[in-house]
Order: structure tokens, then C-alpha cells, then sequence
């Protein structure tokens, strides 16, 4: 059963409990004051919805040849075009492939770390049996990306420069005559184990035995998770610069230099998410003043996390100016110059919080901690 549809059951039952008859005249202080410390795991839903961005506008090359912008080679359409576009030299001349982000753009790429937790409750007993507490929780553990991801994004990494270079890549079509001076690279920075969380929450506690040494309870509440950071994120750069010996403009040789970035951010859906708290515990009385905690509360919400996409293509402009194209189908072109007239293929809109991936479900974060309380 849904946990957020037994909650309205949980807390009808906890009121009977808390205003039943109690054999013990109300001798407790009226406050209590409690810091503690502990632990928190989290279970989080792996399922979701994936999409990409549309391909790219498509345009006829200098060659007279049709073919489409791309934002990014490395995943979506562009991935898919420069594949197509090696596959069209004929005897394997261009054998490398980019591995395409696109299958660890479509799935959850981090997950909750278990960490600690430090915070302070402010109680008011309002009876023997009921009191109403105000909680404080900060929760060290952070997003972490997944295995499957960082492999994912390894294989693209590496798989950029094999599809550009010039001995498995597009630039060897060129038969190191047509394109000379060539150097690729592609790098990944990764910026992992990030953003922690606040939770700010009010419950209702009903003292399942009113009085003694040792006092079980139950509670129910709701609040606010915050999430507090940035999320982990990967930025993959690739670049190719060369010198093409072959100008459409007629002009001699002319200098190529494009680079490619990529960023995938793990950032929460909403920076605060209403939250649905039950639990329980034990309290052990040193004495009518003090007294020591053991404490687990179920924090339930949405709060879920998106996968999302940053690209920024650019192109360095040069002299002297000058365009190529292949003949084939696809076409790629390239230009450094926009007084040629022409853009390269790497010429697509500039991508900015792309939701690649949204999950789904509800993730539940269980905290456990020990503490000491005060009364008065």
C-alpha cells in the first residue's frame, strides 16, 4: 500500500492512543530539548522518463550534398550523423564510431550515498501522553554518480577520438593529403559526490506508555527537504583542429579548429519537497530531567533528480577564410569563417538544462540516530 495513503490512518489511530484515559496525573515538564546524532540511508526509485533533443536543422553542403547542424558529437543526432558519416567512406576508411551517451542519458546516473546526520529537536508535552516537536536534520550523504554512468562515459570519451582521428577516424579520409597537421583530444572532468540535505520537519509523538523508565513512542509529521549544492556533474570536451588542403573558395589551405563540450548535471527536481514523516523510538529517563534517545523516522516525498544536458559548441574563427565538404551522403563541412557564407556542421543552437532524464517514484530516506534530551 502506498505509504502517503496510510499516513491519514496512522495519525487517526496515534490521536486515540494519545487522548485514552491515563492512570498517571500529567507530571512531565512541559519542554524538551533534544541533540543527536546517527545515520541515513536512502531508497530510490530507478524508474523515469527519457528523451533527447530533436535532431538538428537540416542544410544542403557546398558539395551540394544534404546534411543537418548538430549541437554535439557526442550523444543524440550528432553522434548518429558522424557515425553516418564515416559508414559512407567506402572500404572501411573511416572505421571509428562514437559510442553515443544516449543510453546512460536515459537512465537514474546517481544515487543517495548513506551518510550522517547531526540535528536537534525542540518538543512541548502537551499531555503525559502526547507532545508536539519541531526537527532539525542535516544529512551529510551526498548524490553519487553510478558505476554504469562513469563507464558510459568513458566509452564515449575514448570513442571521440577513434572517430575523428587519423588512423581510425574521419580524418584519415583525407589520405593525410587533405587533411594534414591534425590533433584530436577528448577529456572528461568529473565532479562527483555532491549535495547534501536539510530536513526541516513538525510531528505529533504519542507516548505508547505514558510513564516509567523506559517510554516507547510513535510519530507522524510532515516538513521540508531542502536540497543544499549543486549535484554531481561530468563535462566532456573534445577537439579537433587541422589544416585542410582543400578550399571550396578556391583560396588555398586554411586552418579548422572546433571544439565540443558537454555537460551532464544530476540536479534535483525542486530545491525543496514536502516530505511525510513516521516513526518511533525509545526514551530511557536518567531521571524527570534528562534523559537518553533511540530514534527512526521514515522520511517519504518526491523528492526526485533529473538528468540534465548542457552543449556548447564553438568554432574558432580563422583566415584565411575557407570551406570543405565531402561528397557523399551525409555531407560534413566544415567552416572557419562565417564571410564564407557556410557553417560547419558543429553550428547547432547553444543547450541549456536539457532534461534528458526525469525520475520517477517515491524515495524513501530512513534516518536513525541516538541522543540525550533535557527537560524543563
Amino acid at each position: 500500500m502506498n505509504p502517503r495513503r496510510i499516513t491519514p490512518v496512522l495519525f487517526v489511530l496515534l490521536l486515540s492512543i494519545a487522548f485514552a484515559p491515563s492512570a498517571t496525573a500529567q507530571s512531565t515538564p512541559r519542554w524538551e530539548v533534544e541533540v543527536h546524532g546517527g545515520g541515513a540511508h536512502e531508497s530510490a526509485p530507478t524508474d523515469g522518463t527519457a528523451s533527447l533533443p530533436p535532431a538538428g536543422e537540416a542544410f544542403t553542403t557546398s558539395a551540394n550534398m544534404p546534411s543537418r547542424r548538430s549541437s554535439s558529437w557526442y550523444f543524440g543526432d550528432g553522434a548518429r550523423l558522424i557515425n553516418e558519416v564515416n559508414a559512407s567512406f567506402p572500404g572501411g576508411t573511416a572505421s571509428g564510431r562514437i559510442t553515443p551517451l544516449d543510453p546512460v542519458l536515459s537512465r537514474s546516473g546517481a544515487t543517495r550515498m548513506s551518510g550522517g546526520i547531526l540535528g536537534f529537536r525542540v518538543a512541548y508535552n502537551m499531555t503525559s501522553r502526547l507532545s508536539a516537536d519541531f526537527t532539525l536534520d542535516a544529512a551529510r550523504g551526498k548524490l553519487k554518480l553510478t558505476d554504469t554512468l562513469l563507464a558510459g562515459v568513458e566509452a564515449t570519451r575514448a570513442s571521440f577520438i577513434g572517430a575523428w582521428n587519423d588512423h581510425t577516424g574521419l580524418i584519415r579520409t583525407g589520405g593525410g593529403v587533405v587533411f594534414t597537421n591534425s590533433n584530436v583530444t577528448s577529456t572528461a572532468t568529473i565532479h562527483d559526490d555532491q549535495g547534501r540535505q536539510l530536513f526541516t520537519t513538525g510531528a505529533l509523538a504519542v507516548n505508547l506508555i505514558p510513564d516509567g523508565r523506559v517510554i516507547p513512542y510513535a510519530t507522524i509529521g510532515a516538513g521540508v527537504v531542502s536540497n543544499m549544492g549543486d549535484g554531481p556533474s561530468v563535462t566532456l570536451v573534445g577537439n579537433y583542429r587541422f589544416t585542410s588542403n582543400v578550399n571550396n573558395l578556391g583560396a588555398g589551405s586554411f586552418p579548422v579548429n572546433e571544439t565540443d563540450t558537454v555537460t551532464i548535471r544530476l540536479a534535483p527536481a525542486n530545491k525543496h519537497a514536502l516530505v511525510t514523516v513516521f516513526g518511533g523510538g525509545l526514551k530511557v529517563m536518567g531521571s524527570s530531567r534528562w534523559g537518553v534517545s533511540a530514534d527512526v523516522r521514515a522520511y517519504i516525498s518526491k523528492n526526485a533528480f533529473n538528468t540534465l544536458i548542457d552543449a556548447d559548441p564553438q568554432i574558432v574563427t580563422s583566415t584565411p577564410a575557407g570551406v570543405v565538404a565531402s561528397f557523399l551522403t551525409p555531407s560534413i563541412q566544415f567552416s572557419n569563417n562565417p564571410s564564407t557564407g557556410r557553417q560547419s556542421n558543429l553550428s547547432g543552437p547553444v543547450i541549456s538544462g536539457f532534461k534528458a532524464f526525469s525520475s520517477s517514484g517515491t524515495p524513501v530516506q530512513v534516518n536513525v540516530s541516538g541522543g540525550i534530551f533535557f527537560r524543563f
